[in-house]
């Protein structure tokens, strides 16, 4: 009994190692995909984040901002963010509002304190520089995989696991 046992596993080992080897190696997926695999692994209901932001400037003076930014996913799988900054006090309570769209034209807000009342970014501004940062408005949204046009350029290893190289361009 012991001996077709261990016949039978041994069977079973050699037929699995045989076809893991012999099996024709699956077809890699495109950028389209892997970025909206990338998207849907990584949504989430609501996020908060703090972070420092450090602007350098080309004689190497360098700025801080610390910024709070909230992001609200919504029941048609459209991102909601807010990006306010903290501090210095020079910019302190500033905001960015965006309301992301599906044709990726994204609604979004500057509220600047010293006004007390926000003020839309047009489609043709989104491209202006976001708060002496090199950062457009544009950049400042959630990457909408419809609206770009997604390539893999390669691969390569990042802390010892093999990736993918995307590159993204407006479509």
């Amino acid at each position: 009994m012991e001996i077709r046992a261990s016949v039978a596993l041994s069977t079973l080992a050699l037929t699995v190692a045989f076809v893991l080897t012999w099996a024709p190696v699956a077809p890699a997926q495109t950028g389209p995909e892997i970025m909206q695999k990338y998207r849907a692994i990584h949504r989430v209901k609501d996020e908060e984040e703090q972070f420092v932001l450090r602007i350098v400037s080309a004689s190497g003076a360098t700025k801080e901002r610390r910024v709070v930014r909230w992001t609200l996913n919504g029941p048609d799988n459209l991102d909601k963010l807010l990006i306010r900054f903290l501090a210095p006090r020079d910019v302190e309570n500033t905001a960015l509002l965006t309301w992301e769209a599906k044709d990726g034209n994204d609604d979004q807000w500057l509220y600047l304190p010293a006004t007390k009342k926000p003020k839309r970014i047009a489609a043709s501004g989104k491209k202006n520089r976001f708060m002496g940062t090199d950062f457009s408005y544009e950049d400042m949204r959630t990457e909408n995989p419809a609206v770009n046009r997604y390539t893999v350029s390669g691969s390569e290893s990042v802390d010892g696991q093999d990736c993918w190289v995307v590159e993204s361009v407006p479509a």
